[in-house]
This record gives C-alpha cells, structure tokens and sequence, in this order.
C-alpha cells in the first residue's frame, strides 16, 4: 500500500535454493577472497627525502668525533657555523689532535662519557642520548657554557654525534609577541562561542613548580624538572578516557614549553591526520584547528619513518640561517645519519608551510602505540615569538610523550579487555540472541555502528534501532544466501559489492561488518554505519596536489587554506582493532552457537512429547471430569499444569500449544460476536470474509490461545477507531520459500494508525519481551511492557514466534493499521469440541454465537439466515449480528459440577460482578460462587463491567476485576468506575455503601508486591492470586461485612506470594 509502513515479526529468512546455489557458485569462482573489503585511498605520495638531511639549525653547532688510531677524538665532521658558536673555525677544529683540548674544565669527563657510548652495541637497543654542560674555550669567547647531547651515530660504528647549543644564547635572543600585530587570522572559518572555549580554556591542573610565566628560556633546575615529571605524569595516568587524556596533555605541554598552540595530532588507517584536541592563547591566534583533517602527504613515509625512531623535533626559528655540513677528508664524504639529531634542519616545503600559517617555533612529540607511529603532540608559536626548549626540558618532553602513549596503550587495552569480558560473559546467557540483542548498545559501541541485525536459526532481528528497515532486510538476505564463513568489512557496498541488487538503492547504509556466528554460514550478526560526515574540513600542504577520500583530486593553492570535501556512499573504515574484536566474537560464539543450536534441538523434543501426553489425556476424558474431584484434587491438577508450563518453557523457551481440532470459522465468529455490542456502541461496521472453499472446515491448532489473539489484535482496532469499518479476511497461500501451507488472517481498521517511530519502538519491544521471556504462565505478562506496546501485542507476538508464523503490520497516520498473521495450516479430519464461549454481557442473556446475514459492508442489522451461502469460486462476505440466548445455568442443575459447599458466615448472599475474559477461567469462577452462595453476572471484559455497574450499581455488593482483558484493562475499568463514583454519586447497595463505594478486588497471577502502591492508586479494595483458592476468597469476601475478618486480611508486607490474599488498607472508604 502507497506511504503506508511495514514491519514483520519475526523475520524469518528464506532464501530461495537455486539463488543461494548461484550465490555460492559464484563466491567459489571470485578470484580474490571474499572477505575484508577495505576502500583504498591514494592521498599518500611518498617523495624521497630532499638535501635538508645535509643542513643544520643555526642556533646550535654540529660536530662528528671518530677515534684515531691511537684512541684520540679527533673531529672529522662539522657545521660552518662553529667559529660563530664556539669560537673556532673549520680549519681551527680539523687540525685539533683531540677535540677535549678545547675543553676548558673536566676535560676527563668529557672524554669518558663520549667513550662510554662507543659501548653499546648498534641494533641492540636504541643508543641512548647523553645531555650534560661543558665549558668551551676560546680565544673569541673566552670559557662558554654550552648543552651537549651526544649520542652514537647509527650507521657509523665509531662516530660519536655531539651537538652544542649555548646555555646563556646572547647571539640568538628572545623575541616576544609584537602585542600592536595582534592575533593570528588565516582560515575564513569563525568557530562558535563553545568551540572557542573548548580550546581557549586548560583542563589540566596547574603545575606547581611554575612560580611564574615562562618566558623563553624554560626552567633546567634538576629538582624542578624531576618535580615536572612526576606532576605531569601523575595527572596523565589518572585519566580514565582517550578524551580527557587528550586535553592533560595539550594543557600540560602548552604550559611547560609556552608555545602558543599545542595540539594532539592522530593518524588514520591510511596515515592521513585529524586533530582531536588542542589549546590555543587566544592573544595568539584566530584560528582553531581542531577537527581539521590533514592528507597523509603532508607527512611523508620516510618522515614518518623519522618521527617513530627520534621522538622529539625541533624548529628553533623559522627565520634562522641554517648551517651546512663539512668534512675533513673531502676525498671520502659519508652520508651522516641525522636521524636523532635536535639540530637537523626542517625540510624547505615544511618551512614554506610554516611561514603560510605565520609559525615562528616548533616542536614535535611523537606518540608511538604498539611499535607504530600513533599521532604527535604539534607545538605551534606564532609571530615573532621564540620558544626555546633547552635539551634538558626536550628530554622531560620526550618522557610525557613515552608517558601519554603508554597511557594511550593502557586505555586502548582497557577497552579492549572490556570488550572480551563483555563477549565472554555471554556465555552464561541461555542463548545468543539473548545475549546479543541484550548487549546491543555495548556492541555497537564497540564497533561504533549506529544499529544491526542478528541472524541465528534463519530467523532476523534487529540490533539497537533500526533505520533503515528495508535496506537492512536486503543485505541480511544477500549475506544468507552467499553464506558468511569469515569475516566480512566494508567501507562502500555499492563499489564492493557489484552483484547485490537493490531496486530502490542504498540512500542510508553505507558501511557494514558481518561477522560469523556458525559454522554454516547461515548465522552471523551484521552491524551497519550510514554515510560518513558528508564533509571533511582538510587543511595542510597546499603546495602539492594530492588524490581525496571520495575520489577527485586537490589542487595546489598559493597559500594555507581550509576546504571542504563531500563524501558519498562511504562510511568511517573500519580499525584494525574492530577486526580483532570481530574475530573474538567470531570465535566464541562460532562454537558455542552450534552447539546452542543443537541443543536446542534436542529440547524441542521433550516438550513435544509431554504435550502430547497431556493432549491423549485431554481427549480421551471430558474437559470438566476433574472437577468431580474433591477441592485438593483440583487444586493439584492447577498446580501440575502451571509446573508443566514451568518445564516447558525452561527447556525450550517456548509456549506450549494445545492442539486440538476445532472448526476456525465457528471461533472466528465467536470472537466478533463478543466485540458486537462495544462495536455498535462506537458506530463501527464489522465485516467477516472466509474462503471457505480453499480453507477447510477443521483444522488443528491452539483454539483458545487463537481466540486470545485474535481478540487482542481486534481491540487494538476497536480502541485505536472512531469511524469506519475492521474487516476480518481469512483465507491460505502455499509459501514459495517453504513450499508450506498457510493461513492468512488479517485485520484492517480505518483508525488513527501509527508512526514510522511507533512502529519501530513497538517491534523493539516485541524482540525485548521474547529475550526477557517474561510471559507467565497464564500468558500474562509484566505490566509494564505490556503497557508500553499497547493492549495484548506482547501476547500476539509470542504466540505468532512459537506457532512458526509472522506477523506483519502495515500502517499510515490518519488512514489507518492492517494486522497480517501467517501462521502454519494444519488440516484435521477429527470432528472439533464445541467452543468454550465468551462470557456473557449481562446477567441475564449473553452471546451464545452469532447470527449470519449476506454481504454486509459496515453497522449491524437483523439477521435473517444462520446459514453460509456457499457459491463456486466466491468467497463469501460475512456481517455479524448479535443474538439473546440463555447462558447455560449451572445452579439450575442441582449439582452438575459439585464443588464443595462453602457458605459465608451469617448466610450472607452476595451479589458479585465478576470481569473474565477467559471462558474456562470464567466458568470455573461462576460455578464455584454459586456453590458458595452467591449471585453471579459475568462480563468479558472491563467496559462491559463499568455498563454493566453503571446500568445496576445498586444491584452489585463486590466486583471481582481481572487484570488483561481486550477493550480495556482491569485497571482502566476501575480507574472508571471510580471517576464515575465520584461525579455521579450512584446508588449503592448497602454492603457496598457500609464501605462508601463498591469494593473490587484484582484478580490475577501477575500481581506483585512492588506495585502495591499503584493498585491502591487504581482504585482497588483487595486482591486475590491465581490459582484462587477458594476458602481464602469466601474469608476475603466475609471482610466486606465483618471488621474482625478484615483485619485478619489486611496486606502486610512481605506476606503476599504466602497468603495470596488481602485487603489494599484496613480502614473502610
């Protein structure tokens, strides 16, 4: 039907066999495995590294030390800037016998330390650096302090590496921020008022030992650094998530160092960038770059390469002169390793991007997780501004960087460990559907995936919120008939999947990941994503051109920019530890799953058999034989029915059915017969068509729980129409999946019908109440679910799975629902019982059956014939009209069904209104009390009892209430009466009136004590549970006149499951 909404229950999945043989033919023959789909994306252009590994930074000098012969440091190669730094020329320095001969103090020190680093064995362990003071002298400069870091060059065995920088730099001074300049402003972006805050405001704690603002120079007291460890360190590892560890660091690092911008930088699968946090000086700049995404050809392999082997580089000064390399054998020039040095110069194209974005300062911390290049921590200064980081205070960085990845290690293990306990303690759940779908928002935060399905015993359900129905069905149908044997990812199903064919097109799932539940490659759970952001904000090397995400290419622009790129079809790429967690969930529930599977099986079995048993019995005796046993004996025979539910549902978790022949016409029409009178009451037409040509006459089945559900369904209609007609249409199709026959029973009102979203959250909680299992025996349930679905649906949903059938819902707003159940036909040649009736309407006539008339297309009118006209080929159109007959009087027989006597004290016949939908439950209550005493009008439901009260309230001293019946509930029928009590202030009768309104009482087995306040808030007096026990009953009635019995019946706590009885309060209303 045009713009109406559609939803299946359960979703059973039947794929035809040649298109699954098809499927795996054509599976066997792809060349590539058909497993992990990944989308390649080719913005990565790895150059050579240029000659900038030949240049050094100006503000230091670089010096190479080899042994001699005779075991003397001699220098064989140094930067051309050493006479400005230290004094001596190139010449001055190659012609030294020793290079300690210029050492001014601890001249044996020196030489020890750089002798000790010829030590270590190269490969062995990373050659360690060595940062101390010595004194140069010389004749320019006299005795000058400089920081040395030494370290053994990695592809020289005896070269020693040191770089000098002086400590008191007075040839390279401080620059502060030019304050008249202002801030920064070069991307054309304006970030919100939060944004801003977000990044313009330290969620770190404030580090102790800073008495004062850094300027320039940070501090090198050995105790204030050992006191900037532990403070920073402390606070990072007391971070319980990748986000706040995110901001300690940039708020951390932005206050030791004094740069202006700190940012956290993380690479993607395809080493392309984003940063995820960061802190800006507002005084500095304009510009946020958080949640900007750089092309991985801004860093390049073999950068990239450098970043993980020396975790600390450093732009001193972008403006400064840098320094070229000399050699004093100029007939043999080595290539010189720089990849540990602090003085290496920056590459020019990163010098071009660092004058684009106005940097003057930088430093990178490298955060290398599990042996791989993770992310950096970015300092960006701004302007004129130098930040100097003496190698002392670049060493403290270079632990908070080991420190954060270590932190970052601990957090990713965390979530992961989490995600194995989670997977690993389903394993005590009694199925893995119920374990799944009740861990699906774990699950789909572990896979960050919005909703999916879980396919198990080729039967579907949804995972999380489904939003896209119809799509999803396509691809959990696709999947099914490839078979799912490994695990399956994609990034783009349309370009990965070329033979899936969906006529209307993927407009929201983009991305999926499928992961296999069995062996036989027909249970497996499939989560989706939708599209990704549809835009990426890039920014980064605009000087080269450069292959996008979505396909297309970046042109080179002349200077820094930010712009957008669209991306379609395409989801967020699936991480490499989703993989992992993929297969652990693959691996636990691969082999437990079958063996579910079987098990479950074999428990089928069982109940099968007991059933059966309990059906020979049934129709080898009359149905009210055991009630000519004394009163325990029928108690007994409640009890070992309610414990046989007990077993059944505990060894196959299904409702056990009641197969019994019986003529489906005659309890159709019985069933709209009782809805009749509320019918014509509201101005509904009722119209009733049955093929009965094609159907047969008897079938097998569950006659009362199909009269349960089908007189749910019809008072959903009934509440949810004003106008119009419901239509009841039965009739039988053969399954092409199946090759099984079918009966089709719809029902189709003209009502208020539902939305998209009523219809996704009631058949969520259809899926809830089957994993919580709920039900009870007497096919009540739990309230509140019940509540939440509207009047039944739980019931009908249960039933619908158990029988093997589906329910399928069609509904418009304003136009109103359509009810479809399918449930397997079973044909009997047995001759069928004669329907139990629905309990009359009034005390003195009822609907015995139901008159039938010719085609009838809405209302209700006189009818003429009680016969069906058959016609060949057509299928006859049925009205209903209700007729007056006696209701069979029990009372009448002289002890047709003896129950023993049990007469109230003091003779006291009571008037009683009983409200019971079921009509076995209903004839047991009517001819019981008429035993005890009493008058008895039975009611079929709760707006039947507030007319019936309404019409007569003089007449009733008690009303007995059940608590699910169809049209409106036990509660909703008291809350009424009520109301109608207070505004009309009816006449009473003068037992009801000694208490100040009628008593009722609930009567029900689901009735529990946590919900005691809102019965006496419904309205009720008392309650009484199922299985009634009758004496308790006839003492909770005697309450009504005698004060003495009602403080013997008065609620305590926790004595309600042992007594079973009680009045709500002992004061009287």
């Amino acid at each position: 039907m045009v713009g109406f909404i559609e939803r299946v229950f359960p979703i059973r999945i039947h794929i035809d066999s040649e298109a699954e043989k098809s499927f795996r033919l054509d599976r066997d023959t792809q060349d590539e495995p058909f497993s992990y789909k990944k989308l390649e994306k080719h913005c990565c252009r790895d150059d050579n590294p240029t000659d900038g590994g030949t240049l050094v930074q100006g503000h230091g000098a670089f010096l190479g030390l080899e042994p001699d012969d005779f075991g003397q440091l001699r220098v064989c190669i140094a930067s051309d800037n050493t006479l400005r730094i230290l004094g001596h020329s190139l010449e001055a320095l190659f012609s030294l016998q020793t290079f300690s001969d210029v050492i001014a103090s601890g001249r044996g020190d020196f030489t020890r330390r750089l002798e000790s680093l010829l030590t270590v064995i190269p490969g062995q362990i990373p050659a360690p650096l060595d940062v101390f003071q010595c004194s140069i002298l010389s004749v320019k400069n006299g005795a000058q302090l400089f920081w040395c870091t030494a370290h053994k060059s990695e592809d020289r065995e005896l070269l020693i590496v040191c770089e000098f920088e002086p400590v008191h730099d007075s040839l390279n001074p401080d620059h502060g921020v030019p304050l008249h300049l202002g801030p920064t402003k070069i991307l054309n972006y304006h970030p919100s008022a939060e944004e801003w805050n977000k990044s313009t405001v330290r969620a770190s704690k404030p580090l102790h030992f800073l008495q004062h603002p850094l300027e320039g120079t940070s501090p090198v007291n050995s105790v204030d650094l050992i006191s900037a460890i532990h403070e920073i360190q402390s606070q990072l590892i007391s971070t319980t998530s990748l986000d706040m560890l995110f901001a300690i660091i940039v708020g951390t690092v932005s206050e030791l160092t004094g740069f202006d911008r700190v940012m956290v930088y993380r690479f993607d699968e395809c080493k392309c960038g984003a940063v995820v946090s960061e802190y800006l000086d507002p005084r500095a700049s304009e510009d946020l770059f958080i949640g900007l995404h750089f092309p991985s050809s801004d860093l390049p392999q073999w950068i990239r390469d450098l970043y993980q082997a020396d975790r600390i580089q450093i732009l001193r000064h972008r403006t400064s002169e840098a320094a070229s390399l000399r050699y004093r054998n100029t007939d043999r020039i080595p290539k010189v390793d720089m990849t540990r040095s602090y003085l290496r110069q920056v590459t020019p194209d990163k010098v071009q991007l660092f004058s684009d974005l106005d940097v003057s300062s930088a430093m990178n911390i490298s955060l290398v997780v599990e042996g791989d290049l993770w992310g950096l921590i970015t300092c960006h200064s701004y302007r004129s501004k130098v930040v100097k980081i003496s190698p002392p205070m670049r060493e403290v960085c270079r632990s908070i960087g080991d420190c954060a990845s270590s932190q970052i290690e601990r957090l990713l293990y965390a979530e992961r460990l989490e995600a194995r306990m989670l997977l690993a303690t389903g394993l005590s759940q009694k199925s893995p559907a119920a374990f799944i779908t009740g861990s699906a928002s774990s699950l789909l935060q572990i896979f960050t995936s919005g909703f999916g399905m879980l396919v198990i015993n080729d039967e579907a359900r949804a995972v999380g919120k489904l939003e896209s129905y119809h799509e999803a069905l396509a691809l959990v149908q696709y999947f099914q008939a490839r078979g799912v044997t490994s695990i399956i990812a994609s990034q783009k199903i349309i370009a990965d999947f070329p033979d899936l064919k969906y006529a209307p097109g993927f407009s929201t799932i983009a991305g999926l990941l499928v992961i296999p539940l069995s062996g036989s490659g027909r249970d497996f759970l499939i989560v989706f994503r939708k599209e990704q952001l549809m835009e990426i904000h890039w920014a980064g090397n605009a000087q080269e051109r450069f292959e996008l995400v979505g396909g297309g290419n970046s042109e080179p622009n002349a200077s820094f920019q930010r712009w957008v790129e669209h991306v379609v079809d395409t989801s967020r790429e699936w991480t490499t530890w989703q993989m992992e967690i993929a297969g652990v969930l693959r691996t636990l529930y691969g082999t437990f799953t079958d063996f579910w599977l079987k098990k479950n099986e074999t428990m089928k079995k069982k109940p099968q058999k007991t059933a059966s048993n309990r059906q020979h019995i049934t129709r080898s005796s009359d149905p009210f034989e055991s009630y000519y046993q004394p009163p325990r004996a029928s108690k007994s025979l409640i009890y070992a029915i309610n414990d046989l539910l007990d077993l059944t549902k505990i060894e196959s978790s299904a409702t056990l059915m009641h197969e019994e022949p019986f003529s489906l016409q005659g309890v159709m029409l019985e069933v709209l017969g009782a809805f009749a009178v509320e019918a014509e009451r509201k101005g509904l037409g009722i119209s009733f068509n049955m093929d009965t040509i094609r159907l047969p006459e008897i079938i097998m089945g569950d006659s009362q729980r199909l009269r349960q559900v089908v007189s749910n369904v019809l008072s959903n209609s009934l509440e949810n129409s004003s106008h119009g007609t419901i239509s009841m249409d039965i009739s039988s199709f053969k399954a092409s999946s199946t090759s099984k026959t079918l009966l089709n029973l719809t029902i189709k009102d003209q009502g208020k019908g539902m939305s998209e979203r009523q219809m996704d959250k009631i058949f969520q909680q259809f899926e809830n109440i089957l994993d919580e299992d709920d039900l009870s025996h007497d096919g009540e349930a739990d309230m509140p679910p019940l509540a939440s679905i509207g009047l039944g649906l739980a019931v009908v949903a249960r039933f619908v799975r158990s029988s093997g059938g589906q329910m399928r819902i069609e509904t418009k707003e304003c136009v109103g629902t359509k009810v479809t159940l399918e449930l397997p036909l079973r044909v009997s040649n047995a001759i069928p019982k004669v329907p139990l009736l629905t309990p009359p309407s009034d005390s003195g006539s009822t609907m015995r059956g139901v008159e039938l008339q010719g085609a009838m297309s809405a209302g209700f009118s006189a009818s003429h014939s009680g016969h069906i006209h058959r016609s060949p080929g057509a299928t006859p159109s049925l009205g209903i009209t209700p007729f007056s007959a006696p209701w069979p009087n029990s009372s009448s027989e002289g002890g047709s069904y003896p129950f023993p006597n049990s007469t109230p004290a003091d003779e006291v016949r009571l008037r009683i209104l009983v409200a019971e939908d079921n009509p076995l439950n209903a004839k047991v209550l009517r001819m019981q009390l008429k035993r005890m005493g009493h008058d008895v009008t039975l009611v079929g439901n709760g707006q039947a009892c507030l007319d019936k009260f309404k019409e007569n309230s003089n007449y009733f001293d008690i009303i007995l209430m059940d608590f699910q019946m169809p049209l409106l509930d036990g509660p909703g029928s008291t809350k009424l009466i009520r109301e109608f009590e207070t505004t009309s202030n009816p006449l009473l009768s003068s037992l009801a009136s000694n208490n100040g309104r009628v008593p009722i009482f609930a009567v029900s087995a689901s009735l529990v004590e946590q919900r005691y306040a809102e019965y006496l808030n419904d309205g009720f007096d008392g309650w009484i549970l199922k299985p009634i026990n009758f004496r308790h009953l006839g003492t909770l009635m005697m309450g009504i006149w005698s004060e003495e019995e009602r403080e013997r019946c008065v609620y305590k706590p926790g004595k309600w499951f042992m007594v079973g009885k009680g009045f709500i309060a002992s004061y009287r209303y």
